[in-house]
């Protein structure tokens, strides 16, 4: 259902259960809401749990991210062996 949320951990979870995946590109403002988990920390910490088990690269692509949310988007793309960056105009 559109609810106009980022599920962030939701995508996450459903990419790590895809059997060919080794990257994945996360497009978004950096505001995880109506998601089963909501809060930066928690789904930093259960991807670095999905990766101990199947290491998958974490792009972010940020889109009018505001700071703290931009500082979240970069530190998982880093911790994930990805980069960061904003859409080219």
């Amino acid at each position: 259902k559109l609810t106009l949320g980022t599920r962030t951990y939701d995508g996450m979870e459903t990419a790590y259960r895809l059997p060919e995946l080794d990257t994945i590109v996360f497009l978004s403002d950096g505001a995880p809401v109506a998601s089963k988990v909501n809060a930066w920390s928690r789904i930093m910490f259960i991807t670095h749990i999905f990766n101990r088990y199947r290491p998958i690269a974490v792009y972010t692509v940020e889109f009018e991210a505001s700071a703290s949310k931009l500082l979240a988007l970069r530190e998982l793309a880093a911790r994930f062996a990805g980069i960061s960056g904003k859409p080219q105009n």
